[in-house]
């Protein structure tokens, strides 16, 4: 149809087409079928917000699949394990790291002692401006603590520093971001070790690029006081509530004080 010089009412009586299918095809370059669907791929069971929290929960702790579903179910009560697996396939997270990299790094740490905290901050443009936003994790006990700051710039790394010492419940003696961060001379102030390692990420850099598009998207509506309001919530009932496989039926806050 492509080659032919023949008119498209010529060609659709020849090959029994429609003339709308003769003239789309002899409008491509190629015998190729064209792509169906959205042009960008979302859930038609969870809103973006809920998306975002499938994606930074599984992006953060590593957590199995099962584990996943079991802390989100409650926030999210349409979520279900295949809704949540193709939530984290459309955002290249269905499998978590080989055993020979970041996984195995994981498991050695579960043999030992809680303290070793990664930190992330992140600049989010939430509706009522640029919030600063500080999140952290023990990736022994899964314990997490998020704060939202006032405005785009961080707060000075001492005050990082004295919130994370309060709100976690056993000893950090270990400070790990992904990027240089001015936390060093605090952390040498309180006796804790600050190591900047990128490679402890659980994913590529491409992952965590699409992980802020998603967070930018979701949150581009809502205000600061939402966030907090959600966000603190899940993130206070994860801590004392959730039961975990992966750390022997405890919750994170059991967990961190049993081993700390």
């Amino acid at each position: 149809m492509q080659e032919s010089s023949d008119s498209t009412s010529a060609l659709a009586r020849r090959y029994g087409l429609s003339r709308t299918t003769v003239a789309k095809w002899r409008k491509r370059t190629t015998t190729d079928d064209a792509p169906m669907g959205p042009h960008e791929p979302r859930s038609t069971a969870l809103t973006p917000l809920e998306e975002v929290l499938v994606v930074a929960f599984r992006w953060l702790t590593l957590l199995s699949l099962d584990d996943v579903l079991d802390c989100l179910r409650d926030s999210i009560p349409r979520l279900t394990r295949s809704n949540l697996h193709r939530c984290l396939s459309r955002h290249g997270l269905s499998r978590l790291p080989k055993p020979d990299d970041a996984t195995a790094r994981r498991r050695r740490r579960a043999a030992g002692s809680t303290g070793c905290v990664h930190l992330h901050l992140r600049v989010l443009p939430l509706a009522d401006g640029r919030r600063s936003v500080a999140l952290a994790i023990d990736h022994v006990s899964k314990f997490i603590h998020v704060a939202v700051h006032a405005g785009p710039r961080p707060p000075a790394g001492r005050e990082v520093l004295r919130t994370l010492v309060q709100a976690f419940p056993s000893a950090i003696h270990t400070i790990v971001t992904e990027t240089p961060m001015p936390i060093a001379r605090a952390c040498a102030e309180h006796g804790v070790a600050h190591r900047q390692d990128g490679r402890t990420l659980p994913w590529p850099a491409r992952q965590a690029e699409r992980l802020d598009r998603t967070i930018e998207e979701a949150l581009a509506g809502i205000d600061a006081d939402t966030v907090k309001t959600h966000v603190l919530a899940f993130v206070a009932r994860h801590n004392a509530e959730r039961r975990l496989k992966a750390l022997g039926a405890k919750a994170p806050v059991e967990a961190a004080r049993s081993r700390g």
